[in-house]
């Protein structure tokens, strides 16, 4: 039996699990399908690979759309299985590329085609529509009646009436709903004064509407009935007069708007809330009061520095800002005075001429002294509406409306004594506030360069542009008041540099004396020799400026070192007070008033620092002279004493540059002076007794190791060191820069020492050492007759001590003075010991003691007293212990 032939897609292939590369989904069957039936028997199939298109007898034919047809009968007949899976490939192949064909067209041709179909769609309804649209017009035209024939005139006159109302009523209507959108536009661009002219027109026309309802009925028009939107629309426009008016008082506190502008803002409250203008006055003052409140309480919020005068940045920030502060302050104040007299001062006043112009006649030629903002009209306001050509049917009542101002009336008026008056009253006010603020403000600036910068600004401003608008007295007034601040804060820094400088002397003087230090700590030769540190040199290729700031600080402390003082800390303070006095004086371009209140201001309290200073000294005085110890004492006494004296010295820079006054300064230096001679008293017994000691024990340790029949032909080296340590303790004074006073001090000082050595010895197996001890102290002290009568006493001392010695030797030790003269020794002692000594000898010798022969000599200026002989026996001035037998054989490094 024959098989029938069947019809199969290629999708049944693709789906074969058996060939490879299956894994891919198959094509759709609608768009791939593959018939094959026996009428395509006569198409041939390709030939495969390993037979030929003859051999194999297989047929295909391909339709009009390219799909290729198969008879599967023959396919699977002719075919080997090798064959029919090459077939498979490449029908596959076939159908993946039907597929990406599809893929582009639905991808991008059918989208395009899609878009296309629905224009012409819509294109085509259009159409539609435009010509049953046509077709409309030319029915409706076909279909229209002629027009009716013209009435009669009498009617259309009474027409055209009717219509002029109803254009008149729009008219109304049409401004009162456009009033609020003026409104607020007046308003934001500040136009008060427009505002509320606007809403008094407003209002006129809602009360015409009301009033002239008669009129309107008579129109054949019932305004009320037919409109109540005009009700409600008033309504909306009575709100914007509470607004206006707060508005227009707010603007009253911007200082730096014209006169023109606060005149109408002013005009705005007299005549929209119906204040006189002494209301309208106090408001305006009234608003300025706040802003300058708001300014004083928020401007002056700056840094300050938190010592005086360390961080220098935020200091000259400081003062930049009150300078700014004050500036704007004092613009508000001028800036009110003077508008307020601009507006409401003169014959008329500006106020007042204004409302001349509004009250009279419209028709005149505006006045040409007004300015151009205060010179408003109905006509001009509503010309200048958008719908200003819709507006111009409005009645000429209408138009040429304008407020009513009672021109008779003293609430149009301001009497020039009311106004005075409450500008005085209104400026010290302003005046007390601004010395407030400005007391605040100048805390932050903690430097008399910076507050003086602060006054010159000021005064600058004032006799500038800023205050030429003021009178001469109200320009007078605001420099006082800010004066008078600053003066207070130059003299609170100057106080606070006093007390400073107070507790750093104080802290020095306690250091100094409560013990922990040596006399070496203060000595005038620790000062001289202390090394002062070289500055490092500048970076190379400076320029040569940069090498003077480090010189000129080398040379003052090279200075400081050749004039030595313990009063740095009252120096410091008192050249800073003598600095600010003179950068003062220097800039003071006025009348020097200030600088005079100033000079009062300060002197007290310099004076209250002198006063403490010498407090400070008689309390360390006082503490250091209950000590028992006089040796603990001692350098806080030599301390006190050099810083009294430094005070009491006419050369005292303290003195010279804290600014006393001369009363005062006298004072101050005979209290240092009785300081001085209360220290020195105290010291100079301490030094007596221990150059007494020096001697008595040097004294008795020679007589314990000498023998009885030596006798001395000299001074005892006993007493050369007790002069000696008597000499230093004269040199740690520290008065070698004041000779004057040191010549005034060493008499006394010898004439003490001289009476305690008569005390001290007494006759003994050395009665003949006593007596050269006492000659060559005689020697010594007739040195100073000529030039002090301190040291006559002692040699009368020394001359009773000397007689009663000499009456008890006996005949031996007598005829042993023969043969030394006790006074030539004691000359050629002193020619030996006048440099070891020479604190105790004064600059200048008398002539009766000068060796004319030896002037001569090349040492003669350096040894004043005489130079010794050369050819005398040396003899040491004090005892030295022999040299070891072992001396010579130590080795000593030879450099």
């Amino acid at each position: 039996m024959a098989r029938r032939p069947s019809t199969i897609s290629v999708a049944s292939f693709a789906s074969s699990k058996g060939v490879p590369g299956s894994s891919k989904s198959p094509a759709p069957p609608q768009a791939l399908s593959l018939a094959l039936s026996p009428s395509a028997s006569a198409s041939k199939l390709p030939r495969s690979a390993s037979a030929s298109h003859s051999t194999n007898g297989l047929y295909s034919s391909k339709s009009q759309n390219g799909i290729t047809h198969f008879d599967p009968d023959d396919l699977f007949t002719k075919c080997t299985i090798a064959e029919v899976k090459a077939k498979q490939v490449q029908l596959r192949a076939d159908a993946e590329a039907k597929q990406e064909e599809l893929r582009i067209m639905v991808g991008e041709r059918y989208r395009d085609l899609l878009q296309a179909s629905t224009s012409i769609i819509a294109i085509s309804k259009s159409a539609h529509r435009v010509q049953e649209a046509l077709d409309e017009t030319r029915t409706a035209i076909r279909e229209q009646e002629q027009p009716p024939e013209a009435k009669r005139s009498a009617q259309g006159s009474k027409e055209d009436a009717h219509l002029q109302t109803l254009q008149v009523l729009s008219a109304h209507i049409k401004l009162l709903l456009d009033a609020p959108e003026h409104l607020w536009r007046l308003i934001e661009r500040e136009r008060y004064f427009q505002a509320a002219w606007l809403f008094l027109l407003a209002r006129v026309i809602h009360r015409a509407l009301q009033a002239d309802e008669e009129s309107w009925i008579n129109q054949g028009i019932n305004v009320l009935d037919q409109f109540p939107l005009i009700q409600r629309q008033w309504e909306t426009v009575s709100h914007f007069r509470t607004q206006i008016i707060h508005k227009a008082t707010l603007s009253l506190r911007v200082y730096d708007r014209t006169a023109e502008d606060t005149c109408a803002t002013l005009l705005t409250l007299h005549i929209l809330d119906s204040r006189p203008l002494t209301d309208t006055l106090a408001t305006y003052l009234t608003q300025r009061s706040r802003t300058l409140s708001t300014l004083l309480s928020k401007i002056g919020d700056v840094p300050s520095s938190s010592t005086p005068q360390v961080n220098g940045a935020n200091a000259s920030k400081a003062s930049r800002v009150v300078k700014t502060s004050l500036q704007t302050a004092l613009e508000v104040i001028v800036a009110t005075i003077t508008t307020a007299r601009s507006i409401f001062y003169g014959s008329p006043s500006l106020a007042a001429h204004v409302l001349e112009y509004i009250q009279s006649d419209s028709h005149s030629s505006p006045t040409p002294t007004l300015p151009k903002e205060l010179l408003l009209t109905t006509q001009e306001l509503l010309s200048a509406l958008p719908s200003s050509t819709y507006f111009a049917i409005l009645p000429p009542a209408i138009k040429s409306y304008k407020p009513y101002v009672d021109l008779s009336s003293p609430s149009s008026s301001l009497p020039s004594s009311i106004l005075h008056q409450k500008l005085a009253a209104w400026f010290a006010e302003a005046q007390g506030s601004l010395g407030s603020a400005t007391e605040r403000w100048i805390r932050s600036v903690r430097g008399v360069k910076g507050v003086w910068g602060v006054r010159c600004a000021v005064k600058t401003w004032l006799s500038g542009d800023g205050g030429k608008d003021l009178k001469e007295s109200e320009r007078v007034a605001l420099g006082k008041a800010v004066d008078g601040v600053l003066r207070d804060q130059i003299v609170e820094i100057w106080r606070g540099v006093l007390g400073e400088a107070e507790r750093e002397f104080t802290k020095e003087v306690q250091g100094m004396t409560e013990g922990g230090s040596s006399v070496e700590d203060f000595s005038a030769l620790n000062d001289l020799y202390k090394l002062v540190p070289v500055p490092p040199p500048p970076a190379p290729n400076s320029p040569p400026s940069a090498f003077d700031k480090p010189f000129q600080k080398y040379r003052e402390g090279l200075r400081q070192r050749l004039s030595p003082s313990r009063l740095g800390v009252l120096e410091k303070c008192a050249g800073k007070m003598r600095g600010d006095f003179a950068r003062i004086e220097e800039d003071d371009a006025g009348d020097g008033t200030l600088t005079a209140e100033l000079s009062e201001a300060y002197q007290p309290e310099a004076a209250a620092l002198c006063t403490r200073v010498i407090a400070v000294l008689k309390a360390a005085v006082d503490s250091l002279t209950v000590k028992s110890d006089t040796a603990e004492a001692t350098p806080g006494l030599i301390f006190v004493a050099r810083v009294a004296n430094d005070l009491a010295s006419p050369s005292s820079n303290f003195v010279q540059n804290v600014g006393c006054d001369e009363t005062v300064a006298h004072d101050f230096r005979e209290q240092a002076q009785a300081i001085f001679d209360r220290a020195i008293a105290r010291w100079e017994g301490h030094a007596v007794s221990h150059a007494i000691e020096k001697y008595t024990d040097a004294i008795s340790i020679s007589t314990s190791t000498k023998s009885s029949q030596s006798r001395p032909a000299s001074p005892s080296s006993a007493l050369t060191v007790s002069l000696f340590a008597l000499s230093s303790a004269i040199h740690n004074l520290g008065l070698s820069h004041h000779p004057a006073r040191l010549g005034a001090l060493v008499p006394g000082v010898l004439g003490t020492f001289c009476a305690a050595f008569t005390s001290a010895t007494n006759p003994n197996p050395w009665q003949v050492q006593t007596l050269h001890d006492a000659l060559f102290l005689r020697r010594l002290s007739r040195t100073w007759e000529d030039q002090t009568g301190d040291c006559i006493a002692a040699v009368h001392t020394l001359d009773k001590a000397i007689s009663k010695a000499r009456s008890l030797f006996d005949a031996d030790v007598a005829s042993g003075l023969g043969e030394h003269d006790p006074e030539r020794s004691a000359a050629e002692h002193l020619m030996r010991t006048q440099l070891m000594l020479g604190v105790l000898l004064p600059q200048v010798p008398p002539p009766s003691l000068a060796e004319k022969d030896e002037a001569k000599d090349k040492m003669s200026p350096l040894l004043v007293y005489g130079v010794p002989v050369v050819d005398a026996q040396f003899r040491s001035a004090v005892e030295l212990a022999k040299p070891s037998t072992r001396f010579g054989l130590l080795l000593v490094e030879t450099r």
